[in-house]
């Protein structure tokens, strides 16, 4: 697990003209969106300036299913992230059966959907933990990243999150 950047060269054969990564230590996750933030401005910062002058498009793919629920007015994270491999089923039994019995009522038999690690899942089962604030919607990890990345331009304002934290 880790964060990786290639940038391109548009040419008709698209070349390779920087990379980067770094992995998180060895047996970690990364729970924390604020740590997938920093960790893209960081690669972002580290392009030479010749490259970085010369870029006119950014693409961003974020781990599929890993989600995050942030406040839509502000932008604050207001449930910790839920990775791709976090099951409602094992993680909240309970619940994660009545979310998947909500689901079945529209999802057909044997659906991804209904699977403890889908997207639909996380949501659902966060909704039923505690309702949905009215400004309170889920993103996953690529439109977190996205959102940061329009939001939060200036290199000072890297420092601080896009998306603060709330207690």
């Amino acid at each position: 697990s880790g964060v990786r950047l290639v940038v391109l060269e548009a040419s008709e054969t698209p070349t390779c003209v920087h990379q980067a990564s770094f992995r998180w230590p060895h047996s970690q996750t990364v729970q924390d969106a604020e740590e997938w933030r920093l960790a893209m401005f960081r690669l972002l910062d580290d392009i030479p300036p010749a490259i970085r002058s010369r870029m006119a498009r950014v693409a961003i793919s974020g781990t599929s299913a890993s989600c995050v629920v942030v406040n839509k007015a502000n932008g604050a994270i207001t449930r910790n992230p839920r990775l791709y491999n976090w099951d409602a089923l094992r993680e909240i039994p309970e619940t994660g059966r009545k979310a998947q019995c909500l689901i079945a009522d529209y999802a057909p038999a044997k659906h991804v959907t209904l699977s403890g690690t889908s997207s639909l899942m996380k949501v659902v089962s966060w909704h039923l933990e505690e309702a949905f604030h009215r400004d309170e919607v889920m993103l996953h990890q690529a439109d977190f990243l996205s959102a940061c990345l329009i939001h939060d331009t200036s290199t000072a304002k890297r420092e601080q999150s896009c998306f603060p934290r709330v207690s």
